[in-house]
Formats: structure tokens, C-alpha cells, sequence
């Protein structure tokens, strides 16, 4: 599409940052980011791809994972200049603002991967709660998406076999003129199915023209060659006890940097779940090699170690998970069993405390352990070392 010119940060206020890059599509793409990724003044979600291609876009980024709050957001899309049919797109907490900021923005077509309809932990009954702590009543009284948000034609790309997506999807399926394209076994991941920018312009390129049924085959074809689908089939496969043809699977990614946490990350629970717990050690080892600040290594490494029996080492790797994640109640919740097979009451007491000052529901756990963890404090109440509340 010719030479790329510079990106250039045209506005920003306390909530976000906005850039302009002008190049020659046919289309104006306007990208919103997930919310990994923060405002530093040189970048935005899908650069790479605008630069690389030249795409004409703008791109909205927050300074936090803020959901982009509606005053401070309309503030900076007021009065934007484009000639050209507007394409909004995004993930996640990205794809809640293309949807909801489409018909600000004029858009022709909204492309919303695992979008939220919502984080208020009112709205949906509660069902949702993965980011309610990021939910502000200042900031987001009036979040929900309603039909008069939407504007041309909304694209929802998700998992319906990931149950918050499933009832998300369904949600903003109802508010009318929305697509919805399902590409099981990719969890909250979807979009990374689309490796390169020849398929998402190829995906666009059907979005924008009505062919709706070539955009699902392009979508299928990228899912099955993308190791995201294959890290989560095995996953399944190995719930289901096909632990052999799992690990088969996963081995059709290993060496593959993009999917490293995840096959360390699938291989650990396949061990695991064969009762193989040396293996799944050696798993955690790699991972926590090569990704010391991440979560998944620890919590990985007390599981293989409790399998050992090990606990007072299991107790000490979940205590290095909190320290890498201490906002989450994931580790306390762990270390919490490991010092309940130890026979220290007294620590059980202080980390379940901890895990639930940070996620009062246990969400970010397995259900599995979830039950576990809550029998833990029934316990320690009956035995009235636990406050009884």
C-alpha cells in the first residue's frame, strides 16, 4: 500500500492517549487496546500492523485498565476527521470500546473480540466478576452497551465454550445488527488465531463487504492452524483423560516462542493430571527460567510439589506467586491447602484471609480448588480459630 509515514500522538487527557497515523486504505481503521498494554506516548494496539501496511488509523490507548471511561473518551473522539469508512476494532476491554464508541465514531463496522458488555459486578446477575475490581461507579455508572451505542454492523468473534464470553456474546447479540462468530477450543484468546496482517486485512476485507460466510472460513482455517487451538484442545483432551493424544497435540507447538507459557504452562497440567508430578516439576522449572516475573511458574511448581507431598516447598513456591501477582488471591489461596497439608491452622487462617480481601468469590481459581479453599475456612471456624463473620 506504499510507504509508511510516522505515527504521531495528536491528543491525550488523564485517561488515554490518542494517536493518527495517515496512510492510504480505502478505510479508516480506529483501534482500541487490551488491557495489558498502557499509554506511553510512542505505542498502540495494532501498530504493527498499521505501520506495516499503511493502513489510514487512529488508535485510542488507555493509561490503565480502565474500560475506557465514557466522559474523558468522548472528549477525545469529538470531532475527529475522516473521509473514509471507519472500522473500529479490539479485544477484550478494546473490543467492549469499539462497540460502544462505533456510532460516536460513525463506523461502518465494529470487530469486537471477547468483548464485555459490561465489568459493573451488578450487571448480567453477578455471572461476570473476572474484572469488577476494575469497575468504578465514577467511572463507569452508565457502562452498559445499549443498542444506541452500536452504529453498522457489529462483528463478535469469541469462544462459546468459554461460559463469561458465551453470555457476553449473546448479550450484545440481542442489541440487533450484530454478527456472531463462534471459533471454539480459543478461551479468552481469540484473537491471537490471527497470526498475520494477511489474515486480518483478509478478515476485514469480508467484514467490510457482507461476506459474512467467507469471514467464518477465514477465521476456522486461521484457528486450526494456530497453536492457541491446539494448547486449548489438549487442555481439553487431557480433562477428558486422553492424556497421550493431549501431549501429542501440544508437542505440535513446542519451540514455538509465541506459545512458550502456554505449552510449559498445558504440559505442567497434562503431567499433573497423569500423576507424573517429576515431569510436571521440570515443566515449572523451565517456565519460572524463563519468565521469573510471572504467575503461572509458581503456582505451576507447588502443584507438581504438592503432588510429591512436598508441601513446606509447595507452600513456599505459591508464597513466590504472590509476590509475583500480589493483587491476585491465586497464590494465597494456594499456599492456604499447602500449609493445610503441613498442619500449620494458623497460617491456612492468614492466606485464606489474604485470598479473600483480594477476590472475596475465589474466581481466579479452579472450581476444584475453590471448594477446597472454602472448606478450609468452614473448618477453621468450627474450630473457632477462624473469626466466624
Amino acid at each position: 500500500m506504499g510507504s509508511s509515514s510516522h505515527s504521531q500522538l495528536i491528543a491525550e487527557n488523564e485517561h488515554a492517549q490518542l494517536f493518527r497515523h495517515e496512510g492510504h486504505s480505502p478505510f479508516t481503521l480506529f483501534t482500541f487496546n487490551e488491557m495489558g498494554m498502557r499509554a506511553n506516548g510512542r505505542q498502540y494496539w495494532g501498530q504493527s500492523l498499521v505501520e506495516k501496511n499503511n493502513l489510514d488509523a487512529f488508535a485510542l490507548v488507555s493509561r490503565a485498565p480502565n474500560w475506557f471511561p465514557i466522559s474523558t473518551t468522548v472528549e477525545l473522539l469529538t470531532n475527529l476527521n475522516s473521509s473514509k469508512e471507519i472500522i473500529t476494532y479490539g479485544h477484550s476491554m478494546g473490543a467492549y470500546a469499539a462497540l460502544k464508541f462505533s456510532r460516536l465514531l460513525g463506523a461502518s463496522h465494529a470487530i469486537a473480540f471477547c468483548p464485555q458488555a459490561s465489568i459493573s459486578p451488578t450487571d448480567f446477575g453477578g455471572k461476570d466478576k473476572r474484572y469488577s475490581s476494575y469497575f468504578s461507579q465514577s467511572l463507569h455508572g452508565d457502562m452498559l452497551l445499549r443498542s444506541n451505542d452500536l452504529a453498522g454492523r457489529a462483528h463478535v468473534i469469541f469462544d462459546p465454550m468459554n461460559s463469561p464470553d458465551r453470555m457476553h456474546a449473546a448479550a450484545i447479540a440481542d442489541l440487533g445488527n450484530v454478527s456472531l462468530y463462534p471459533c471454539r477450543f480459543t478461551g479468552h484468546e481469540t484473537i491471537k488465531i490471527l497470526r498475520s496482517s494477511a489474515d486480518f486485512l483478509s478478515l476485514i476485507e469480508a467484514l467490510r463487504t457482507n461476506r459474512e460466510n467467507i469471514a467464518q472460513s477465514l477465521l476456522n482455517n486461521a484457528r486450526k492452524r494456530s497453536g492457541i487451538y491446539l494448547q486449548h484442545l489438549a487442555t481439553r483432551l487431557s480433562h477428558r483423560r486422553h492424556h497421550a493424544l493431549a501431549l501429542r497435540m501440544i508437542s505440535r507447538i513446542e519451540g514455538d516462542e509465541q506459545y512458550s507459557v502456554g505449552v510449559l504452562t498445558t504440559s505442567a497440567d497434562i503431567h499433573l493430571r497423569m500423576g507424573d508430578f517429576a515431569a510436571s516439576e521440570v515443566c515449572a522449572h523451565e517456565l519460572i527460567e524463563r519468565y521469573p516475573s510471572r504467575l503461572n511458574g509458581y503456582v505451576v511448581l507447588g502443584d507438581a510439589l504438592m503432588g510429591q507431598m512436598r508441601w513446606h516447598e509447595a507452600a513456599a513456591a505459591y508464597l513466590k506467586a504472590t509476590t509475583a501477582a500480589p493483587n491476585l488471591g491465586t497464590g494465597y489461596a494456594c499456599r492456604a491447602l499447602a500449609l493445610d497439608a503441613a498442619g500449620d491452622l494458623d497460617g491456612v487462617c492468614a492466606m485464606v484471609d489474604a485470598a479473600l480481601s483480594r477476590d472475596p468469590e475465589l474466581r481466579t481459581i479452579s472450581w476444584e480448588r475453590r471448594k477446597q479453599v472454602w472448606a478450609l475456612k468452614k473448618r477453621a471456624e468450627a474450630a473457632r480459630v477462624y473469626p466466624v463473620s
